[in-house]
């Protein structure tokens, strides 16, 4: 079977052993982050308010705060950090404590190998060439994810944090992780989805330094209401492929460099962190109006199109199924349900890409 890219989020990754029925105790973990804290001499706390819900997190230390929170940062809840769902963070080279135990034979996996399982309301994941763990226990309403060394972490990893952690707690609430970006205005937007290479991140991120706000560019989350649907944005980083800067002369970012050594992406990227140069434009979320679907058509002229919910669901559903570990019949069924809400379309990119706002705009103006 061939490895898969090691910056998603796999449902179907690469062959490995399970996870023992023996789950983790997590009391042991609780003790391990207790240790790591005694090591450091401090626990760091920050609450946020993602996808509506609200998120503790407690870091043994700063070295994990300083490279997971830029992404999250534009979601910082104000208030006492009181009640939501809490997780335990740390890593084990800055915090000197021995690391949790980890499937049997994980360490063998190929670099984008994933090992899990599944105890009740417990799931656990453990990433095999970042060397994190992440659990999950929605009956406890709390988390735990370890990493062996912060600076082991690659940009696209910690770019978009505790990812697995969020899709399975904000899903047990009736959030919807989804590939996509979301763009759009305090009174609606809409999601632009589409696999990788389709034109999703060109769409996205030529909207910046324009009149929309931005809710994500690779990861949302979406949400069923009585008649309608919400987007919520969840990281707050920018993923363009490297050789496609170019192409956007007048974009103002800050390029995090990529540590030496660590597990390279399946695609070079530049990230970057929107909230430092358009502050301005980061959004918590926004009604959702309309999915756009962007298709690449050299030599065109860049165009909106109506197209049928079918279509739609062809550019939704296959990205966000393949992409999001463990989504299931119930990511399928609100998919589905979301299109049939909104209106539906497709975005034929051309080489005027400065028009991309503007289409977008009107659209969402017209309803």
């Amino acid at each position: 079977m061939a490895e898969r890219a090691p910056d998603r989020l796999s449902s179907s990754p690469p062959a490995g052993p399970a996870l023992e029925p023996r789950s983790l105790d997590v009391e042991q973990l609780s003790e391990q982050f207790a240790a790591a804290a005694d090591g450091v001499g401090e626990i760091l706390e920050r609450t946020y308010s993602i996808g509506g819900q609200r998120l503790r997190l407690r870091y043994a230390g700063p070295a994990l705060l300083a490279r997971l929170s830029p992404s999250i940062e534009h979601l910082r809840a104000e208030g006492p950090g009181r009640g939501g769902h809490v997780v335990m963070v740390w890593d084990g080279q800055t915090t000197g404590t021995a690391a949790p135990p980890v499937p049997p034979g994980a360490e063998d996996l190929p670099p984008a190998g994933i090992a899990t399982s599944t105890q009740g309301a417990r799931r656990t994941i453990y990433q095999a060439g970042v060397r994190t763990l992440s659990v999950f226990d929605a009956e406890l309403d709390q988390s735990w994810y370890w990493a062996a060394g912060a600076d082991e972490l690659p940009e696209w990893e910690s770019s978009t944090p505790l990812r697995h952690i969020l899709h399975l707690w904000l899903a047990s609430r009736g959030v919807q992780f989804v590939h996509a970006g979301a763009v759009g205005r305090r009174e609606g937007g809409c999601i632009i989805v589409g696999k990788s290479g389709s034109g999703k991140s060109t769409t996205t991120l030529s909207t910046l330094g324009s009149d929309l706000l931005y809710a994500g560019d690779d990861y949302v989350g979406v949400e069923l209401e009585e008649t309608g649907a919400w987007a919520h944005s969840l990281f707050g980083c920018g993923k363009l492929e490297t050789g496609h800067v170019a192409r956007f002369p007048g974009l103002r970012i800050n390029v995090r460099q990529e540590r030496a050594d660590t597990v390279r992406a399946r695609r070079d990227k530049a990230i970057f962190y929107v909230r430092e140069t358009y502050p301005a434009q980061v959004t918590a979320g926004f009604p959702l109006r309309a999915i756009v679907v962007p298709r690449i058509v050299p030599g065109e002229k860049t165009a909106l199109t109506p197209i049928s919910v079918n279509a739609a669901c062809k550019a939704l559903i296959p990205s966000t199924m393949f992409e999001i570990h463990g989504a299931g019949q119930a990511a399928l069924t609100t998919l589905i349900q979301v299109a049939q809400r909104v209106s539906t379309y497709e975005l034929r990119l051309g080489a005027d890409i400065e028009a991309i706002p503007r289409l977008l705009g009107e659209m969402l103006e017209r309803g």
